[in-house]
C-alpha cells in the first residue's frame, strides 16, 4: 500500500483483494487520512468481499458526514459491481472514477 497527498486529495493506492483478514488494516489506513477527498487507486484491486464491500460503505459514509468523500480510481468492472449491489447503485456512499 502505497500514500501520497496531491492537493486536497489523500491517495492510497491498494494492491491485491480487500477481504475479511485486511479489511481492518486498510480501514485503520482510510481513518487516519485528512484529505477532503480520499481517492483508492483501485485498478490492481482484483477481488473483494462482503466484509470490505461493508467497510467501504462504513467509511464512505463516515468521510459523508464530515463534508469528505471516498473515490475509487479505476476500479475493476467486478469491484464496482460488489460495491454497487449492497445498497443499490442509486446508494452507493462511493464514487467511481477512471
Amino acid at each position: 500500500m502505497q500514500h501520497w497527498q496531491d492537493g486536497d486529495e489523500d491517495i492510497l493506492r491498494v494492491g491485491g483483494s480487500i477481504f475479511f483478514g485486511a479489511s481492518h488494516y486498510l480501514q485503520v489506513r482510510l481513518q487516519r487520512m485528512h484529505g477532503a477527498r480520499v481517492v483508492i487507486e483501485a485498478q490492481q484491486i482484483n477481488f473483494i468481499d462482503y466484509s470490505g464491500v461493508e467497510m467501504l460503505h462504513q467509511e464512505a459514509r463516515r468521510l459523508l458526514r464530515q463534508d469528505r468523500s471516498l473515490t475509487l480510481r479505476r476500479a475493476r468492472p467486478q469491484v464496482v459491481e460488489e460495491l454497487r449491489k449492497l445498497e443499490g447503485a442509486e446508494k452507493c456512499p462511493i464514487r467511481f472514477e477512471d
